[in-house]
């Protein structure tokens, strides 16, 4: 007679099927963004305005958004990656804990970068429109504390699942679950 495979706990199956769950749609969500952007990219006519100039803030709003396009690359991949280790922590794999603990690590890492991208990007953005509508723009001030609000909101998103999970993933019970 064949052992029956040892019961999960419970801390485990939440924290691993809610990973894997959350991997899954954002894998989707950064193959829908780069696809719409390299559709909407194929859209954009070269700009070209009164004088026969490109303002500098327009041109490097489109430097930013070849960039965007890099970071859902990239995106993809990561995700890829945490669902692996996701299931293989799931199926109770020491190599699974591991990994799942690297990639909240890296995971704290995205946080600071993507936020330091997201504010450059914010920046660039609202720097170009001043430039494009100049006085008209006055109105737009209330975007400017939403676009930080989002920007720091974002931040929070990245840190708190991270962080939480390393602690969760050092937890004795935790090691010792990986162990049977």
């Amino acid at each position: 007679m064949k052992p029956s495979p040892p019961e999960i706990p419970r801390a485990i199956l939440v924290v691993g099927w809610t990973t894997a769950f959350a991997s899954i749609f954002m894998i989707v969500m950064n193959i829908f963004s780069l696809v719409s952007s390299a559709a909407l990219g194929e859209m954009i006519p070269a700009p070209t305005f009164p004088g026969g100039g490109m303002p500098p803030s327009v041109h490097a709003v489109l430097q930013v958004y070849q960039y965007g396009q890099y970071w859902l690359v990239y995106g993809i991949l990561y995700f890829s990656f945490v669902l692996v280790a996701a299931l293989q922590f799931l199926r109770l794999k020491a190599w699974g804990r591991k990994a799942f603990e690297a990639a909240c690590w890296i995971g704290i890492i995205n946080a600071f970068a993507d936020t330091a991208f997201s504010y450059y990007s914010w920046n660039t953005m609202r720097i170009a429109m001043g430039d494009l509508i100049g006085q008209y723009g006055g109105g737009l001030s209330g975007l400017h504390q939403l676009g930080l609000a989002a920007i720091l909101f974002g931040f929070v998103l990245w840190i708190v699942p991270s962080a939480g999970f390393v602690i969760f993933v050092r937890r004795a019970s935790v090691r010792q679950a990986m162990s049977l």
